[in-house]
């Protein structure tokens, strides 16, 4: 996949979706939300953050941050 300069966030959910559609899995199937919290751009961050909340909110399902490993 190329690096996007712009237009993330309108390609987030979208991304989701064909992600859990080749893992054969719904939404229902979710039942914990995963976010990185860095490291990353302020933007990409953030982004990140506001998906995780808004799907966490609707689930209404619990979100953990996760570091990357040392």
């Amino acid at each position: 996949m190329k690096a996007m300069v712009r237009g993330q966030s309108e390609a987030l959910m979208p991304m989701i979706e064909a992600t859990l559609a080749e893992a054969g899995l719904v939404w229902k199937n979710i039942d914990l939300i995963g976010v990185t919290v860095g490291p990353g751009t302020f933007t990409g961050i953030r982004i990140g953050l506001a998906a995780a909340r808004g799907m966490a909110l609707a689930g209404p399902l619990p979100i953990a941050g996760v570091e990357p490993a040392k």
